[in-house]
């Protein structure tokens, strides 16, 4: 589940929450040598924030590195390999405005090739070959958290992190405020109320659960097994999320 609209430019802004220091991490390229006369075409790296997934352009992104650099459209190659932050395979229905890309691809024009009588120092096209999106994730997702409420159409739980994975790859930092994509049909296991709904969930109650993620949108897209805990033990996580690489 997509939710491309939920982080909109506001003012020339892009509102992106969190560091992206981590974004590099496992994707160095090597510099591509000349070949044939023709100009060195370095592989971009560098992480970029994805500012929108044009409809009327297929496999099309565009992206900024910051909110006062240029535009940049991304042509996603047909055999090109998208993931997300552990590597669990994804697609571009999984991508959200906001989301911290790292793209391995060419420029077009290379760097330093005379453009308009001026030099580009980056391509304003990239071909990318693969894709990282470091915002989502399934492994190390599952969460408690104290319900603080639910939207009127019952498609937005609201709940404050109690207890997580332990560690820096958890999605969501314990204490943070996260929003949870439900629907009226939603199932969930509460205490004595089998074949509970969505609606039947309360303020105050804990529950935990586990499912695809945007750390970026603090945002759980895809919840998997919502399950009340009794509130003494809303610091306490029993489950763990599936491994990332093999989880949908």
């Amino acid at each position: 589940m997509a939710v491309h609209g939920s982080l909109a430019r506001l003012g020339g802004t892009i509102r992106v929450v969190g560091v992206t220091g981590v974004l590099l991490a496992g994707l160095g390229l090597p510099m591509t040598g000349h070949a044939a006369g023709r100009l060195t075409v370095a592989p971009v790296t560098p992480d970029f924030v994805l500012v929108s997934i044009p409809g009327s352009a297929p496999n099309t992104l565009i992206v900024q590195r910051g909110v006062n650099d240029p535009e940049i459209t991304v042509t996603i190659s047909p055999t090109a390999t998208i993931v997300r932050r552990y590597n669990g395979k994804s697609d571009l229905s999984e991508l959200n405005v906001g989301d911290h890309l790292v793209i391995k691809g060419t420029r077009t024009p290379p760097a330093g090739t005379a453009l308009n009588g001026t030099t580009a120092v980056s391509g304003t096209t990239i071909l990318a070959s693969a894709i990282k999106d470091t915002s989502i994730q399934v492994g190390y997702s599952q969460i408690n958290g104290r319900v603080l409420g639910l939207s009127r159409a019952m498609d937005q739980l609201d709940v404050q992190v109690t207890a997580n994975e332990g560690n820096a790859r958890a999605a969501f930092p314990v204490g943070e405020f996260a929003s949870i994509v439900v629907s009226p049909t939603t199932v969930v296991n509460l205490l004595g109320k089998p074949g509970a709904t969505i609606a039947d969930v309360r303020p105050g109650m804990v529950l935990t659960m586990y499912g695809l993620s945007d750390s970026t949108l603090h945002t759980m897209l895809a919840p998997h097994d919502i399950t009340q805990l009794l509130g003494n033990t809303a610091t306490r996580l029993t489950k763990i999320a599936p491994s990332d690489s093999t989880a949908k």
